[in-house]
């Protein structure tokens, strides 16, 4: 009887653990990318600033909705924002008023999926969107890849490695509080589940940071409960020269920025006034 017993035990919770597995497997993406489909209503003329909406097809009935926030100033320098995993550009709003106080051109984008950018998010995808809003971007205001900088957030980070390594010649790379890798990122969240060998979109930002030339600023707070800093700490080792590390003591995975707000711009700041030395 005892035997039995365990055998049923054992057979029970095998097939809940297979069950969870599949379920992480066969959903990966809709637990990966959580994006807000909704039709944007707030934009920065609720905040009195002056910006372009742009549609920009991508294919028969797709398309990437951006923002571009022109500098007070004229200027070539454009920031380029890659965000996170969640949301939609009305998210990202409240970021505008801190960023426009680099004095530079600002360009929000929405992934394929992501508020009005129609089209499925995967790794593949971001990297196209990201390329698309780029060269939009390159054209419209009549600059070159040294004119960019890249501001990759938590997932965003993983795109603007990407697509750094694309473009070497870019002015300089910001990212804030991203990961080594997302199966790495995995491996910690669901420690006695494989997810990490079937990963289908594994962002190897570990293995990419090291071919990147341009100037680097890694940006994470010590207080992040969504990814530990630890992981910007492995990026930062693994980097190239030149590069600088700013670990903040207060701040949450979301709002770092406008939690630190002055701290935060001026690194960006010094990064690139080291440029001009």
């Amino acid at each position: 009887m005892i035997k039995l017993f365990l055998i049923n035990i054992f057979l029970t919770t095998l097939a809940a653990y297979l069950t969870v597995f599949l379920y992480i497997v066969t959903n990966q993406r809709k637990l990966l990318y959580l994006p807000r489909k909704d039709k944007i209503h707030n934009t920065p003329t609720q905040l009195g600033i002056k910006y372009e909406d742009h549609h920009i097809e991508i294919g028969p009935n797709e398309s990437i909705h951006l923002w571009l926030i022109p500098a007070e100033n004229q200027t070539k320098t454009t920031l380029i924002y890659f965000h996170g995993n969640t949301g939609n550009l009305e998210d990202r709003l409240k970021l505008i008023p801190a960023l426009k106080r680099l004095n530079m051109n600002i360009v929000f984008f929405d992934y394929r999926g992501y508020g009005e950018s129609t089209g499925e998010p995967s790794e593949k995808n971001l990297y196209q969107d990201a390329e698309t809003t780029i060269d939009f971007t390159k054209k419209h205001l009549q600059i070159q890849d040294t004119d960019l900088i890249f501001l990759g957030k938590s997932l965003g980070g993983a795109v603007a490695i990407e697509i750094a390594n694309r473009h070497p010649k870019i002015r300089a790379l910001i990212i804030d509080s991203t990961f080594t890798s997302l199966p790495n990122i995995a491996f910690e969240r669901y420690p006695f589940i494989p997810c990490h060998l079937v990963a289908i979109d594994r962002f190897e930002n570990l293995k990419k940071i090291a071919n990147i030339d341009c100037p680097k600023l890694f940006l994470h707070s010590k207080q992040d409960t969504v990814i530990n800093y630890r992981h910007t700490l492995r990026l930062f080792d693994r980097a190239k020269e030149p590069k600088k590390l700013l670990l903040f003591e207060n701040g949450s995975h979301d709002n770092l920025l406008l939690e630190n707000e002055d701290t935060y711009l001026e690194a960006i700041r010094e990064l690139l006034r080291d440029q001009e030395t």
